[in-house]
């Protein structure tokens, strides 16, 4: 059993050398990992957008040790896939899934799994978009898919090419504003994301109590691009915790924690729209602005109707927060 008195202590780590670029790039097998029938009843997950990794490798490697992690969702791993140039990224005591940027040297994403959990590769097709790993890990009595993402600003989300169903966490640096994490105003992705995630019926795990992730040392201000959503199943028993810097990265890592084995009332989750937070000036402006558009003397009142009730729904995504959210 891990000591929880460690958890989200903040430590400044040295940084590894350059992993050797001459080294063979191998894809991992189908499966890997022993016998998951003996396992905590916690596990852990860690994801943390990196801004490279290479010279950080022994920095996450302490931290990994410190933590007992048992899953690390890396984002902007900086690696190439390139045969001659490319860089060959392992980690002692983890199996390694890992996707490149195909057209340059920024992005990619790692997921690492510790050696003891059976895992298996989920393709997920992007094209030259977003970057993202699916990994399944196999227990005795279910299986869990993990989603580790970066979505880059400037290209699309491509939310919708990775298969969620039962028992499924997706984590990632996402790019997008919305005040149902944080931000003040909402933006075109925010707003892409808040769909995607009420078509899939998942529960953002990020509290509006819980610290900003990422500074910005241009602008000097903190954010929260780095989300955490998972299916009803897996929200209720799962808390999140952001932890102190890691290896000079402006993100910090976040930690979840799973409660394998307990059962938890799936009944507890909050509205869809959270009226509490909405700025309601800033709706009543939309409305009055979208509302000049509409055709009040068309004869067509279904048409009419649409119209209005359209104009409600875009207003009130840009001013009210939405999206469900576990009850804390």
């Amino acid at each position: 059993m891990m000591d929880y008195s460690r958890l989200g202590a903040s430590t400044v780590d040295p940084q590894a050398d350059e992993v050797p670029d001459s080294l063979p790039r191998k894809s991992p097998p189908q499966a890997t990992g022993g016998n998951n029938n003996e396992r905590n009843t916690i596990l852990t997950i860690l994801h943390w957008n990196a801004e490279g990794i290479s010279r950080k490798k022994l920095a996450l490697a302490n931290r990994l040790k410190k933590e007992d992690i048992d899953v690390a969702c890396i984002q902007e791993s900086h690696l190439t896939p390139h045969p001659k140039h490319g860089r060959r990224f392992t980690m002692k005591g983890y199996h390694t899934f890992k996707q490149d940027r195909q057209d340059g040297p920024k992005g990619g994403a790692i997921t690492l799994v510790k050696n003891d959990i059976t895992a298996s590769e989920i393709k997920v097709n992007t094209g030259d978009r977003a970057e993202m790993i699916g990994t399944e890990l196999h227990f005795k009595d279910k299986n869990i898919t993990i989603y580790n993402c970066y979505c880059p600003p400037g290209k699309e989300h491509s939310l919708h090419a990775m298969n969620i169903g039962d028992q499924c966490i997706v984590v990632g640096d996402f790019n997008s504003h919305s005040p149902s994490w944080g931000y003040e105003n909402q933006d075109a992705r925010g707003e892409e994301v808040e769909d995607w995630q009420t078509n899939m019926s998942l529960l953002l795990l990020n509290s509006p109590e819980d610290p900003p992730t990422f500074y910005s040392r241009s602008w000097m201000t903190t954010s929260t691009p780095d989300l955490a959503f998972a299916t009803e199943d897996i929200a209720l028993k799962t808390t999140r915790q952001v932890m102190g810097q890691l290896g000079g990265s402006d993100h910090k890592p976040v930690l979840l924690r799973v409660e394998m084995n307990t059962a938890r009332n799936a009944t507890s989750t909050l509205p869809r729209w959270n009226y509490k937070k909405a700025n309601w000036d800033h709706f009543t402006a939309l409305t009055d602005e979208l509302a000049v558009s509409i055709n009040a003397r068309s004869k067509n009142t279904n048409r009419g109707a649409k119209a209005i009730t359209e104009a409600i729904i875009k207003s009130a995504k840009k001013a009210i927060p939405r999206g469900a959210r576990k009850k804390l």
